[in-house]
Protein backbone atom coordinates (compact mmCIF):
# COMPACT_ATOMS: atom_id res chain seq x y z
CA UNK A 1 0.00 0.00 0.00
CA UNK A 2 1.31 3.30 -0.98
CA UNK A 3 2.29 5.54 1.68
CA UNK A 4 -0.21 8.41 2.49
CA UNK A 5 0.36 11.47 0.95
CA UNK A 6 -0.01 14.19 4.27
CA UNK A 7 -2.11 17.38 2.24
CA UNK A 8 -1.41 20.89 3.79
CA UNK A 9 -4.25 23.43 4.20
CA UNK A 10 -3.60 26.61 2.84
CA UNK A 11 -5.96 29.62 2.08
CA UNK A 12 -5.95 31.48 -1.18
CA UNK A 13 -8.54 34.20 -2.67
CA UNK A 14 -10.77 35.33 -0.33
CA UNK A 15 -10.27 33.22 1.92
CA UNK A 16 -11.52 30.06 -0.47
CA UNK A 17 -9.23 27.08 1.11
CA UNK A 18 -7.02 25.02 -1.40
CA UNK A 19 -5.02 22.14 -0.60
CA UNK A 20 -1.68 21.59 -2.60
CA UNK A 21 -1.77 17.87 -4.76
CA UNK A 22 1.38 16.95 -5.54
CA UNK A 23 -0.03 13.60 -6.46
CA UNK A 24 -1.59 15.31 -9.60
CA UNK A 25 0.12 16.29 -12.51
CA UNK A 26 -1.10 18.36 -15.22
CA UNK A 27 -1.66 16.52 -19.07
CA UNK A 28 0.73 16.79 -21.31
CA UNK A 29 1.71 20.13 -23.03
CA UNK A 30 0.44 21.44 -20.11
CA UNK A 31 1.42 23.27 -17.43
CA UNK A 32 1.01 25.54 -14.84
CA UNK A 33 2.52 28.60 -15.99
CA UNK A 34 0.88 27.76 -19.75
CA UNK A 35 -2.75 27.40 -17.29
CA UNK A 36 -2.44 30.75 -15.77
CA UNK A 37 -1.39 32.29 -18.75
CA UNK A 38 -4.58 31.21 -21.14
CA UNK A 39 -7.48 33.88 -19.59
CA UNK A 40 -10.07 31.69 -18.60
CA UNK A 41 -10.89 27.86 -19.45
CA UNK A 42 -14.22 26.81 -18.22
CA UNK A 43 -17.39 24.90 -19.67
CA UNK A 44 -15.72 21.43 -19.69
CA UNK A 45 -17.32 17.99 -20.77
CA UNK A 46 -15.97 14.81 -21.07
CA UNK A 47 -17.14 12.40 -24.76
CA UNK A 48 -19.09 9.33 -24.21
CA UNK A 49 -16.24 7.47 -24.24
CA UNK A 50 -13.88 9.56 -22.23
CA UNK A 51 -11.22 10.18 -24.84
CA UNK A 52 -11.57 13.54 -25.35
CA UNK A 53 -12.34 16.94 -23.30
CA UNK A 54 -14.65 20.10 -24.56
CA UNK A 55 -13.95 23.06 -22.89
CA UNK A 56 -13.69 26.98 -23.69
CA UNK A 57 -11.38 29.27 -23.52
CA UNK A 58 -11.72 32.86 -23.32
CA UNK A 59 -8.92 34.75 -24.64
CA UNK A 60 -8.21 37.47 -27.68
CA UNK A 61 -12.43 38.92 -27.34
CA UNK A 62 -13.51 35.29 -27.96
CA UNK A 63 -15.08 32.64 -26.22
CA UNK A 64 -13.90 29.54 -28.54
CA UNK A 65 -14.84 25.97 -27.88
CA UNK A 66 -11.90 23.32 -28.45
CA UNK A 67 -11.68 19.80 -27.98
CA UNK A 68 -8.01 18.11 -26.96
CA UNK A 69 -7.80 14.42 -25.67
CA UNK A 70 -7.85 13.36 -22.03
CA UNK A 71 -4.64 12.14 -21.71
CA UNK A 72 -3.09 15.43 -23.07
CA UNK A 73 -1.68 16.73 -26.32
CA UNK A 74 -2.71 20.30 -27.76
CA UNK A 75 -6.52 21.19 -27.68
CA UNK A 76 -7.84 21.89 -31.63
CA UNK A 77 -10.25 24.68 -31.76
CA UNK A 78 -14.00 23.46 -33.26
CA UNK A 79 -15.76 27.16 -32.85
CA UNK A 80 -14.85 30.21 -34.83
CA UNK A 81 -15.86 33.84 -34.39
CA UNK A 82 -17.52 33.10 -31.42
CA UNK A 83 -17.99 36.11 -28.90
CA UNK A 84 -17.01 36.83 -25.26
CA UNK A 85 -19.58 34.48 -23.34
CA UNK A 86 -19.79 33.26 -19.80
CA UNK A 87 -17.10 30.40 -19.95
CA UNK A 88 -19.24 28.22 -17.93
CA UNK A 89 -21.53 27.29 -20.86
CA UNK A 90 -20.75 24.07 -22.09
CA UNK A 91 -20.54 22.50 -25.43
CA UNK A 92 -23.02 19.16 -25.73
CA UNK A 93 -21.59 16.01 -27.11
CA UNK A 94 -23.96 13.62 -29.08
CA UNK A 95 -24.44 10.50 -27.76
CA UNK A 96 -22.68 8.63 -30.09
CA UNK A 97 -19.42 10.77 -29.70
CA UNK A 98 -19.32 11.80 -33.45
CA UNK A 99 -21.05 16.07 -32.89
CA UNK A 100 -20.93 18.94 -30.99
CA UNK A 101 -23.32 21.10 -30.16
CA UNK A 102 -22.97 24.88 -28.69
CA UNK A 103 -24.27 27.88 -28.64
CA UNK A 104 -22.69 30.90 -30.45
CA UNK A 105 -24.05 34.54 -31.00
CA UNK A 106 -26.78 33.64 -29.74
CA UNK A 107 -27.78 30.69 -32.57
CA UNK A 108 -27.17 26.87 -32.04
CA UNK A 109 -24.23 25.13 -34.39
CA UNK A 110 -23.27 21.93 -34.46
CA UNK A 111 -19.74 20.57 -35.76
CA UNK A 112 -18.50 17.23 -36.34
CA UNK A 113 -15.34 16.15 -33.92
CA UNK A 114 -13.17 15.19 -36.06
CA UNK A 115 -12.71 18.45 -38.17
CA UNK A 116 -15.02 21.05 -39.96
CA UNK A 117 -16.42 24.28 -40.22
CA UNK A 118 -19.56 24.92 -37.41
CA UNK A 119 -23.13 25.19 -38.86
CA UNK A 120 -26.09 27.42 -37.58
CA UNK A 121 -28.95 25.04 -37.22
CA UNK A 122 -31.43 27.52 -35.83
CA UNK A 123 -31.86 30.34 -38.67
CA UNK A 124 -35.57 29.65 -38.07
CA UNK A 125 -35.44 31.95 -35.22
CA UNK A 126 -34.25 35.21 -34.65
CA UNK A 127 -32.02 33.23 -31.59
CA UNK A 128 -31.81 29.87 -29.85
CA UNK A 129 -30.17 28.02 -27.12
CA UNK A 130 -29.78 24.83 -24.88
CA UNK A 131 -29.29 22.04 -26.92
CA UNK A 132 -30.09 18.89 -25.75
CA UNK A 133 -29.54 15.74 -28.38
CA UNK A 134 -31.63 13.28 -28.73
CA UNK A 135 -30.89 9.41 -28.41
CA UNK A 136 -30.04 9.05 -31.99
CA UNK A 137 -27.47 11.81 -32.40
CA UNK A 138 -29.53 13.25 -35.33
CA UNK A 139 -32.38 15.01 -33.41
CA UNK A 140 -31.79 18.20 -31.56
CA UNK A 141 -34.12 20.09 -28.95
CA UNK A 142 -33.56 23.68 -28.78
CA UNK A 143 -34.88 26.36 -26.90
CA UNK A 144 -36.67 29.61 -28.57
CA UNK A 145 -38.05 32.56 -27.27
CA UNK A 146 -41.28 32.82 -28.95
CA UNK A 147 -44.71 35.09 -27.56
CA UNK A 148 -42.82 36.40 -24.71
CA UNK A 149 -41.92 32.65 -23.15
CA UNK A 150 -39.25 30.30 -23.96
CA UNK A 151 -40.40 27.39 -25.75
CA UNK A 152 -38.74 24.00 -26.64
CA UNK A 153 -38.41 22.69 -30.64
CA UNK A 154 -37.16 19.90 -31.87
CA UNK A 155 -35.23 19.93 -35.06
CA UNK A 156 -31.97 17.94 -36.23
CA UNK A 157 -28.21 18.63 -36.45
CA UNK A 158 -29.01 19.60 -40.25
CA UNK A 159 -31.04 22.28 -39.03
CA UNK A 160 -34.19 21.14 -40.78
CA UNK A 161 -37.55 23.13 -39.78
CA UNK A 162 -38.75 22.32 -36.17
CA UNK A 163 -41.43 20.62 -34.19
CA UNK A 164 -42.82 22.17 -31.31
CA UNK A 165 -42.69 19.88 -28.28
CA UNK A 166 -45.75 21.76 -26.55
CA UNK A 167 -48.31 23.71 -28.18
CA UNK A 168 -48.92 25.85 -24.79
CA UNK A 169 -47.20 29.62 -25.11
CA UNK A 170 -48.35 30.98 -22.29
CA UNK A 171 -45.19 30.05 -19.78
CA UNK A 172 -42.15 28.95 -20.26
CA UNK A 173 -40.72 25.36 -20.90
CA UNK A 174 -37.27 23.93 -19.96
CA UNK A 175 -34.90 21.44 -19.04
CA UNK A 176 -35.97 18.88 -22.15
CA UNK A 177 -34.91 15.19 -20.85
CA UNK A 178 -35.67 12.19 -23.95
CA UNK A 179 -35.79 8.87 -22.80
CA UNK A 180 -33.31 6.34 -23.93
CA UNK A 181 -35.22 5.51 -26.97
CA UNK A 182 -36.43 8.85 -27.94
CA UNK A 183 -40.11 8.45 -27.78
CA UNK A 184 -40.79 10.50 -25.26
CA UNK A 185 -39.16 13.72 -23.73
CA UNK A 186 -39.85 15.07 -20.22
CA UNK A 187 -40.09 18.66 -19.79
CA UNK A 188 -40.26 21.38 -17.23
CA UNK A 189 -43.36 23.66 -17.59
CA UNK A 190 -44.27 26.49 -15.68
CA UNK A 191 -48.06 25.95 -15.51
CA UNK A 192 -47.16 22.47 -14.00
CA UNK A 193 -45.54 21.66 -10.62
CA UNK A 194 -44.20 18.20 -11.29
CA UNK A 195 -42.40 17.49 -15.38
CA UNK A 196 -44.51 16.55 -18.02
CA UNK A 197 -43.41 13.58 -20.75
CA UNK A 198 -44.50 14.81 -23.94
CA UNK A 199 -44.28 12.49 -27.26
CA UNK A 200 -42.61 14.75 -29.91
CA UNK A 201 -45.49 16.17 -31.73
CA UNK A 202 -46.22 14.63 -35.76
CA UNK A 203 -42.43 13.22 -35.42
CA UNK A 204 -41.35 9.71 -35.09
CA UNK A 205 -38.03 10.26 -33.16
CA UNK A 206 -36.18 7.08 -34.77
CA UNK A 207 -37.23 8.67 -38.04
CA UNK A 208 -35.37 11.92 -38.03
Amino acid sequence: MADEIKLTEKYEFNGWPSLARPDVKPPAGWNLELLTAVNLLGGHTLSPDGERLAFTWMRDELTEVYVMPTLGGWPQRVSHGRKLSWPGEVAHWSPDGRWLAFEMNSHVYTTPTTGGLPRKISDFASGAGSPVWMPDSRGLIVTVEREDSEQLLLTDRDGRWPRPLVTRTDGDCWEARPSPDGRLVCVRPAWAVTKECKSPVGVDPTNH
